[in-house]
């Protein structure tokens, strides 16, 4: 098993950088081929950049594991997002090709970039630092990857969103780095936008 390195490398600041291209693409083209397509590419480039750097699958939470307790509780503090959106009248009827087909892939694109790709790429960066800012730097790199609220909504909503987002970005950060694992953060993430 490689080892994951102990600086900040080119791999891990290209993996930063590229969450700029993914915002631009998410806001000028939100369509499911260009986003999601796309969005999955950046996102195994980022994490080839990662194994090219030497940093592991594992150490990129990909991996098997069953929950722990505390995955659980962050996992069951996200679903409580669930009734509010039914109850808001938000859900959405099913849509074979969208809920079978494109919302997996964009769950599956967002978290192998988000919790397995930036949030490791943050905690090299931040070696030097305090690594626990890491969760917290995905998660506002997450809703701000979802800034195309604010063309399509209004100011307050939109602003919903954002702060939505950097919440379930947080505690699924939390919850990968504290079960070793993206499996879940893809399961639930897939089931919220299936439903939103």
């Amino acid at each position: 098993m490689r080892k994951r390195p102990t600086a900040a490398t080119p791999a891990a600041l290209i993996v930063i950088a590229l969450w700029a291209p993914y915002v631009v693409l998410n806001t000028l083209f939100p369509g499911p081929l260009p986003t999601y397509g796309l969005g999955l590419l950046i996102a195994l480039v980022a994490l080839g950049l990662l194994w090219s750097a030497g940093v592991s699958p594992r150490a990129c939470f990909l991996a098997v594991a069953p929950p722990s307790r505390q995955g659980l509780v962050l996992l069951a503090l996200l679903s409580a997002f669930i009734p509010a959106v039914l109850l808001l009248g938000r859900g959405q009827p099913f849509n074979w090709l969208e809920d079978l087909v494109y919302t997996p892939a964009s769950a599956l694109g967002q978290e192998l970039y988000f919790r397995s790709a930036l949030l490791v790429a943050l905690g090299m960066a931040w070696r030097r630092g305090d690594v626990r800012i890491a969760p917290g730097g995905q998660a506002l790199a997450f809703a701000l990857w979802h800034a195309r609220a604010f063309r399509v909504a209004p100011l307050a909503p939109a602003v919903g969103v954002l702060v939505v987002t950097f919440v379930a970005g947080l505690l699924w950060g939390m919850e990968v780095r504290r079960d070793r694992t993206v499996l879940y953060a893809v399961l639930q993430h897939a089931l919220f936008l299936a439903i939103q």
